[in-house]
């Protein structure tokens, strides 16, 4: 079922592949089935909505969304129990958590199981939020008393001893009591079914409040029982900007602003700080007509930026304010590593790169609206509306990385042995401040000793970190295939 030779021993029992830990294509192919079919049911839905969108119906399923990574469990008797994504078959075996899967499920009597869950991180009993990026340093580097502290929320069943559980999406309530039988409620175990109940619609805004006020996590999900269709609720931010850019191409076939360049004006009235990059909340008229509205107060660069699709951003004069709307404000990425953003300086005439400094990252940030009534720099889109006043004074007295030299971010080498030799692939990534460099270059490095031309390499390059991610995981799909092992 599994590929053992991609799988490294962490301690304690703990098993981990990075890719490709899943031999089993069937196993593979029904879990990224489920994956693609579910996500497409699922919606977003601002909180603000909640009443006029569930207050007329008689029930609905409401669980807390956490924030950790997905995974589906496989458990047969003779194999015993394993957490994986699809497709890119990263797995886990031993954790305490899914130790603590493995005896409930032997316990009942399950021959096999496949169901979707998240490994979520235990902050404070069952209160306080966990991170996706905790959950994967923890995975990754933590002790054995940190994996301890890794917990499994089971929310949904696929296979059970044969039976398909896929056709009864519809009839949700099944699955739900089934999987609390089978993992339990208590939600401080190692291994529980997802927190949640049953509800009148008109008690989900209540519910919501209870769970993102005083608890502080990260949402809920809502579903009706006998009906698809899937809903995200989070708490959302709104922040006003200036746009300091934008991206235009086609869309519909039409042509006009694909996303804008946002970001939040010091007590000076010319330094900006990099927020975020909005591309939803547009409508196709307003895509039209803001082109028409930027395209004049196009300026020099101060730097080369794209979006994640490597599109280039085109700058303009400072001059146009919205209000964009996001989920949260995260201080880190999915490393643990402090979010930072260009810092720009509007002299009147003409953008100035600065620094690269420190700055919370809007997640899923989307246009809210148009604010004529407000000036970018006089408090209207003001820096401490997102950035600490210690952050504020690192933007403005020059602390942050300013032109260093590049770094090397991500360095993985893969190799395979054969009759000629051994064979290697090497991903590099280097991190380069520097107005005149794109801010991550990533080399590819292919070198088989029984191919016509041994040597191969490419060099892409990425001002973001979701351009960066995209890349990475093309080139690790690559890597990781069958036969490769990471040294």
């Amino acid at each position: 079922m599994t590929h053992t030779e991609k799988f490294q021993d962490k301690g304690g029992g703990f098993l981990y592949a990075n890719a490709g830990g899943i031999a089993d294509t069937t196993l593979l192919a029904v879990a990224t089935a489920y994956k693609t079919g579910v996500s497409r049911k699922y919606k977003t839905l601002p909180a603000r909505q909640l009443n006029q969108t569930f207050e007329g119906a008689s029930e609905i399923a409401a669980s807390v969304k956490y924030d950790g990574e997905g995974v589906f469990v496989h458990y047969d008797e003779k194999s015993g129990l394993i957490a994986f994504n699809a497709p890119s078959g990263r797995a886990r075996i031993g954790l305490p958590c899914l130790k603590a899967a493995e005896a409930k499920l032997k316990a009942a009597g399950v021959k096999r199981l496949l169901a979707a869950g998240e490994i979520y991180l235990k902050t404070d009993g069952d209160a306080g939020r966990s991170r996706v990026g905790d959950v994967i340093h923890t995975t990754m580097n933590g002790s054995s008393a940190e994996r301890e502290k890794l917990s499994l929320a089971l929310y949904d069943l696929i296979m059970l001893d044969g039976k398909d559980c896929r056709e009864d999406q519809k009839n949700f309530s099944a699955n739900w009591e089934r999987l609390g039988e089978l993992f339990g409620t208590d939600t401080a175990a190692p291994c529980h079914r997802a927190e949640g109940k049953f509800m009148p619609g008109k008690e989900a805004e209540a519910y919501f409040q209870s769970v993102s006020g005083p608890r502080g996590l990260e949402g809920i999900v809502v579903r009706y029982p006998k009906a698809e269709g899937i809903f995200k609720i989070k708490p959302s931010l709104t922040i006003d900007c200036v746009v300091a850019g934008y991206v235009e191409g086609d869309f519909e076939g039409q042509y006009g602003v694909l996303s804008l360049l946002c970001g939040l004006a010091g007590p000076d009235g010319k330094t900006v700080q990099i927020l975020a990059r909005a591309g939803s909340g547009f409508s196709d008229e307003l895509r039209v007509s803001l082109l028409k509205k930027l395209a004049p107060l196009k300026t020099d660069p101060p730097l080369k930026m794209s979006d994640s699709d490597g599109r280039p951003i085109t700058f303009v004069k400072p001059s146009l304010v919205v209000e964009i709307e996001g989920e949260s404000l995260q201080e880190t990425n999915l490393e643990g590593k402090q979010t930072t953003s260009q810092t720009l300086v509007w002299d009147g005439e003409k953008w100035a790169f600065k620094a690269l400094n420190p700055c919370p990252r809007l997640s899923h940030a989307t246009l809210s609206q148009i604010r004529e009534d407000k000036s970018w720099n006089d408090g209207g889109t003001r820096m401490e509306q997102a950035i600490s006043p210690k952050g504020i004074e690192t933007i403005l007295t020059g602390g942050g990385q300013e032109n260093k030299p590049g770094t090397v971010t991500v360095r993985e080498v893969y190799t395979k042995a054969g009759k000629e030799g051994a064979s290697v692939r090497k991903i590099l990534v280097i991190e380069r401040q520097h107005p005149d460099f794109h801010r991550f270059t990533v080399h590819w490095t292919d070198f088989s000793p029984g191919r016509k031309e041994p040597f191969k390499n490419e060099v892409a390059s990425a001002d973001s970190t979701d351009r960066l991610e995209k890349l990475l995981q093309g080139y690790r799909e690559e890597a990781g295939k069958r036969g490769w092992t990471m040294v």
